[in-house]
């Protein structure tokens, strides 16, 4: 996924629904694809680490689907404290 990822540095907007991604790959789209608009990532396995490091790296966001993603409180202000630009 890495090298996908360096590849893709300039897309805007990503669907990877069902696609098993887990805490490190969103690592990986959070530290690489910092030009991200639109995520969309539901039914994966994310959790509250993955979530963080999504927060870190994409505070651009303006759209992001997480549900089912076994994310608790701690992913949730995650989001709410890094992702201000969410519609």
């Amino acid at each position: 996924m890495k090298a996908i990822a360096r590849q893709l540095g300039q897309l805007e907007s990503l669907s990877v629904g069902h696609c098993y991604v887990c805490e490190a790959g969103a690592g990986i789209i959070g530290k690489h694809l910092r030009n991200l608009r639109s995520l969309d990532l539901p039914f994966n396995f994310v959790g509250d680490a993955g979530t963080v490091k999504l927060a870190r790296g994409l505070g651009q966001l303006t759209s992001l689907c997480i549900s089912n993603c076994g994310l608790s409180a701690k992913g949730a202000a995650a989001i709410a404290g890094r992702m201000r630009q969410l519609e």
